[in-house]
């Protein structure tokens, strides 16, 4: 499940919308710079915009949370009560209702019904620390768990609080706390009449550089780049890669092929057919009372012994290191069969906003195994409590078609080497033997 598109028209307009397990923001921003006709089409590509997103959602992914979140706007309407803030549509699923609530608006404001210079308060700006403080507030309110959190900000809008250095810092420090929460801020821009945005005044410390495309101008390129957007490509994980003592590089951790799988399947109350909370709980069968898990222990039975010990101690047991990649050594290419594949292989990418030029180092690294016809062997733990594996990194350039179009991102491919038992030899003599008597059978067969 996924959490919510929150938007803004007015002098902004903010939306968010999620999928899967995924959770979006989308923040648009209009300003008073436009003129009229300017500010209404802005306006109405982001409420098209979001309409169309809810469309397709409430098809494909029925069970995402969606919200639509309004700021620089006379009125407002927040959980924090912040100004120039309103919330247009709280977090929900997304229904008829909702669909209707956009049209409506959309309605208005082709027909001239809703003025946008009427309703933008253009003569002072929203706080961004607040408006990131409100999505961050929001999504922490959804205590289901979700697969990824992000906010769209749709804005043309460069170079927020411009003559106040203060609130700006704030605003950025705002935004480096929801990437450390795990709430990705995902930019889409428009050009204001006679001004190009401008990344390097603000939002070139806000986005990933990854994630930063070109101005749009009309609502079909709009569309079609948050079309892209809706599904997540997000890391299975992000580990640090340990090259010698004490020096580590940030990677992101993808999987690029996995087979499809149906649903779990979910226990409905026959009443109500509301899904239904499962719970276990341990009872004491002397008194009947329900145990705590302090009060469960574990044994090991050993010289004729119970060897006691409770769960902190177990799981000591169970760890053998911090999560994450630890470089072993080197072996040449072509020692890397391909009988060892044995499980669908993982891709990485360096990670710059956990550790800085991460990706500057990496590529380095990357370069001299391609040029040396080497792979490197590494140590892979994958969570904290996970079994260790030896895997082989296998570098991959970056290609492109005669387009121009990236077909092969640069990177390396995480292969999984087996162990020792995991390669048996094939009873091959026993085979043989029992098809040369099948065939002698069939011939016989055919001959009588």
């Amino acid at each position: 499940m996924s959490n919510s598109f929150f938007t803004t028209w007015n002098s902004s307009w903010t939306g968010g919308f999620s999928q899967g397990n995924d959770e979006d923001d989308i923040l648009e921003d209009e300003n008073a710079e436009y003129q009229e006709m300017q500010e209404k089409g802005f306006v109405l590509n982001a409420i098209k915009c979001a309409r169309s997103v809810l469309e397709s959602k409430i098809i494909s992914s029925e069970n995402d949370v969606v919200g639509i979140l309004l700021y620089n706007t006379k009125q407002t309407r927040n959980v924090s009560q912040f100004p120039l803030i309103y919330m247009f549509q709280d977090m929900d699923q997304p229904d008829a209702q909702r669909i209707m609530e956009l049209e409506k608006m959309e309605k208005d404001l082709e027909n001239g019904q809703l003025n946008v210079t009427e309703s933008c308060q253009d003569d002072q700006m929203v706080s961004y620390q607040d408006l990131f403080w409100i999505c961050s507030t929001i999504f922490s309110q959804k205590a289901h768990k979700m697969g990824s959190k992000r906010i769209f900000l749709i804005t043309n809008e460069d170079h927020p609080h411009a003559t106040n250095p203060a609130l700006q810092t704030s605003a950025l420090r705002r935004a480096k706390d929801l990437n450390e929460l795990g709430i990705s801020i995902e930019l889409f821009m428009f050009n204001k009449a006679n001004k190009n945005f401008d990344l390097s005044l603000f939002y070139k410390n806000v986005v990933e550089e990854e994630d930063i495309q070109n101005a749009e101008s009309k609502f079909e390129e709009l569309m079609v780049r948050i079309r892209r957007k809706e599904t997540k490509k997000r890391p299975l994980q992000k580990i640090l890669f340990g090259l010698g003592e004490n020096f580590n590089i940030s990677l992101k951790v993808f999987l690029l092929f996995s087979p499809a799988r149906k649903g779990n399947h979910v226990y409905l109350d026959s009443r109500t057919n509301n899904e239904v909370n499962v719970m276990t709980e341990y009872i004491c069968k002397d008194s009947a009372s329900n145990l705590l898990p302090s009060d469960i222990k574990n044994y090991f039975e050993y010289g004729g012994e119970k060897a006691i010990f409770n769960k902190d101690e177990l799981l000591k047991i169970k760890k053998f290191g911090p999560a994450g990649l630890t470089l072993l050594g080197f072996k040449p290419k072509e020692r890397l069969k391909l009988k060892y594949n044995l499980k669908n292989s993982y891709f990485i990418y360096p990670d710059d906003s956990q550790v800085k030029q991460s990706s500057l180092f990496f590529s380095h690294f990357l370069d001299k195994l391609e040029a040396k016809g080497k792979i490197a062997i590494c140590r892979y733990i994958a969570r904290d409590y996970s079994k260790p594996s030896i895997v082989a990194l296998l570098p991959q350039k970056e290609q492109f078609d005669e387009n121009g179009i990236q077909i092969k991102p640069p990177g390396a491919h995480l292969i999984t080497l087996p162990f020792a038992d995991d390669l048996r030899s094939l009873p091959n003599d026993s085979i043989q033997k029992g098809n040369l008597k099948f065939l002698k059978s069939i011939s016989q067969s055919r001959s009588s």
